[in-house]
């Protein structure tokens, strides 16, 4: 930490001297043999002849003394700035600020935050684990809270369901156990079969995942205040039968998507619609958008570059220098202003199951798909077409970069063949055989784009076409939308 403000002291009183004469009173004052002309350009300026770590205090009294004066005298031509010489002054002073600030201060703060930062990553990791825990050999009293307010209790109640669901008591504390029990007596409550509730949910949950509404619309309340199911029977026998199967998921979803209902299209004709416009009675499959998160992943997965390692911690998000959330571990200098970027090394295309979620940084990408919103959890996801999206899919840098990263696969993947790397790309994102009309359109727009890449000199013309080819392919609703 000395060495580091005896350099500062040491740049700081050289900026005083003139500029030939800098490099070698530098190397004369750092030099533990000098001769006679060091010795004598060392008398010749005292002020750097006697720095040391001793000295230090003197010369940090001065140095405070001379911002406090710089910031004075910047005060007063300031109200005066419209004086061409005080206009004049105002330039050198803040000119000299600046160096205060970049050559000296910023300079030592980045060294010693460097320092702190390797000095950290030898620091051994300390695993934590959240838990929720009861005292032993205590019960706990749970109070209706007046108005919901917890500093209100007011009546103590006993553990139990909705009695309008459930007449039975759940067992206050089990004297078998560590703990009072009442959780595990809950979730056996849940799934001993005579619930109505929880197979109903779950099996609504899953056909809403598998076809982008349920048969109750409200997922998050199936009672009274909720919508009416559009198929009680299929619902109340879906749940019978999950349960009956040993609540086995892998079956249910199996069962859904082998069904005539799920393997419809999604052609809509003019009968249908007038029977059933909103397709609440399943004449046809609804189209989907896929989802912000299974997006990402598709565009990685086209690109070849998603990384499918799993468990570890999450993928960290920061701010980019234009407010946007981006995935990326921060790096800030010792003003706490934002450097370069810390390499990931992979990390950054690890499946979005694994990028880090915080309320108040969300992933911008996700976010414009109408990602989640976690208040405290979020029943439904709202679905919307807005301009944003399709902004991202023409500007946002991660885009950009996977669809140059799709174009250097297909060229691997089918080496000096046009025609070839157009129809991979087109396979592998809409997933099907581009038509002859479909490859022609292809065609012509790559080989224009060659053209145009030329003439601007591009490093490599046709690699950038192809990866405008990818990024219009990824764009498409074809590859957005379930059909």
């Amino acid at each position: 930490k000395v060495d580091f403000f005896i350099d500062r002291t040491l740049t700081w009183k050289l900026e005083a001297v003139p500029e030939e004469a800098r490099k070698p009173l530098r190397e004369a004052y750092r030099s533990k043999k000098r001769n006679d002309k060091q010795n004598a350009l060392l008398k010749k300026y005292p002020s750097v002849r006697q720095i040391s770590a001793g000295s230090l205090y003197l010369y940090d009294r001065e140095y405070s003394g001379e911002i406090s004066k710089l910031n004075t005298e910047r005060k007063k031509f300031a109200a005066k700035k419209d004086d061409p010489n005080s206009a004049a002054e105002l330039r050198h002073i803040d000119a000299r600020i600046k160096f205060f600030r970049d050559a000296l201060s910023k300079k030592v703060l980045g060294a010693m935050a460097k320092k702190a930062t390797d000095l950290r990553a030898t620091k051994p990791e300390e695993p934590f684990i959240r838990a929720l825990t009861e005292s032993p050999d205590k019960v706990p009293t749970t109070h209706i809270f007046y108005r919901g307010n917890y500093d209100q209790p007011k009546d103590a109640v006993k553990p139990a369901g909705l009695t309008v669901v459930s007449k039975t008591p759940i067992p206050e504390n089990n004297a078998g156990l560590p703990s009072t029990g009442r959780r595990l007596a809950f979730a056996k409550r849940l799934t001993d079969g005579n619930h109505p509730l929880t197979a109903r949910v779950l099996v609504n949950r899953f056909w809403l995942h598998h076809f982008g509404r349920g048969f109750v619309d409200t997922p998050g309340d199936l009672g009274k205040l909720g919508e009416r199911p559009s198929h009680p029977e299929l619902l109340d026998w879906l749940a019978s039968d999950f349960m009956i199967h040993g609540w086995q998921l892998k079956r249910l979803h199996r069962l859904i998507m082998t069904s005539e209902a799920y393997r419809q299209v999604s052609r809509r004709n003019a009968k249908q619609d007038a029977i059933d416009p909103d397709n609440r009675l399943l004449s046809r499959m609804n189209i989907r958008r896929m989802e912000a998160e299974t997006i990402r992943d598709a565009i990685l997965t086209l690109s070849g570059q998603i990384n499918l390692k799993l468990g570890g911690k999450p993928v960290p998000v920061m701010e980019d220098e234009v407010g946007q959330f981006i995935i990326g571990k921060e790096n800030l200098d010792g003003e706490r202003k934002p450097g370069k970027a810390a390499d990931l090394k992979g990390e950054q295309h690890r499946r979005s199951l694994y990028v880090q979620v915080r309320r108040s940084r969300k992933l911008s990408f996700l976010d414009a798909f109408d990602a989640p919103t976690m208040e405290p959890n979020c029943a439904k996801r709202s679905v919307s077409t807005v301009a944003p999206q399709a902004l991202i899919f023409m500007n946002n840098n991660f885009v950009i970069a996977q669809s140059r990263a799709m174009a250097q696969r297909l060229q691997k993947l089918a080496p000096k063949k046009f025609d070839g790397q157009l129809t991979l790309g087109w396979k592998h994102a809409l997933g099907q055989q581009p038509s002859g009309a479909e490859l022609s359109r292809a065609r012509e727009f790559v080989e224009k784009q060659t053209a145009l890449f030329k003439e601007r000199k591009d490093k490599t013309p046709e690699l950038t076409a192809l990866a405008n080819y990818c990024q219009a392919l990824m764009s498409a609703n074809r590859f957005v939308y379930v059909y």
